[in-house]
Order: structure tokens, then sequence, then C-alpha cells
């Protein structure tokens, strides 16, 4: 029998004691689906990859992977070369996984465009406390430290 890796795991205190108190962002929800698609605009491609509400640390490696694999593998985009020029929009964390993971594809000329790069949102919300689903229209996610 093989030997089996066993962990004990401690789950995260969440009494009131242990929450911050200094709301560092907030977290806008978003309506419906993420969108993870490519998009033909004249003889421009644009890849998408946003609305994961507020999901993107965890979301971002897997759905970075899909989009870039979307349109390398797709019959519209032939022989995408490793020097092409591509453009990520957004410096928050699906933008910076989705370069990141071309670069790791091999791609070596990508631009990223932002209106910051500073104290985004995303970069602030490792940890939320979200205690709404991601359908609803009003409220707002805020992390707290």
């Amino acid at each position: 029998m093989a030997n089996i890796d066993i962990r004990k795991i401690i789950p995260p205190n969440l009494d009131e004691a242990h929450l911050g108190k200094k709301i560092l962002c907030h977290r806008p929800m978003r309506r419906g689906t993420p969108n993870m698609s490519i998009e033909k605009n004249g003889y421009r491609f644009i890849a998408h990859n946003y609305g994961h509400g507020g999901s993107g640390w965890i979301l971002a490696p897997g759905s970075a992977n899909y989009v870039n694999n979307l349109l390398i593998n797709s019959e519209s985009v032939k022989n995408l070369k490793k020097n092409t020029s591509l453009t990520v929009v957004g410096a928050g964390i699906l933008g910076l996984f989705t370069a990141y993971d071309l670069e790791q594809k091999g791609f070596n000329n990508i631009t990223i465009i932002a209106e910051k790069f500073d104290s985004l949102t995303s970069h602030n919300a490792g940890g939320l406390l979200a205690p709404v689903s991601m359908d609803n229209d009003q409220y707002i996610v805020a992390p707290f430290v």
C-alpha cells in the first residue's frame, strides 16, 4: 500500500475579532456570466476575458489559459506567430494572468494597457467578504484587511 499524504487543514478563524475593519476597495457585482470569447473586429481579433464577479483570483489561471487557447487555436487566426504584437487591456488579475500565460506559451511581443497599474481592486481583493451571489444587481463586495 502506498503512503498516503495526510494534511491537517486548520480552517480560518472568521469570528469578528479576526476580520479586518478597513475597506480597501469596492468591487461592483456584474450581472450574468463571464465573457470568455474571441471576436473579430476588422483585421483585429479581440479575446474577451472579464466578468468573473469577484472570482478572478480563483479563475484567472484557468480562464487565461482557456481564452488564450481559443485565440491560438482559432480557425480565423491562422499561424499566429510568437512575435505577433498582442495587447492586453487591463492590469487586474485577469489581464496580468492573460499576459503571463501568453508569455509562457512563447509569445514575446505583449503590451499591457491600463488606466493604472497600482492599487487596483483585484490587487486588493485577495480576500473577499461576499455575502451575495454573483447575479445580484446593486450589491458591492468589500474586501477587508
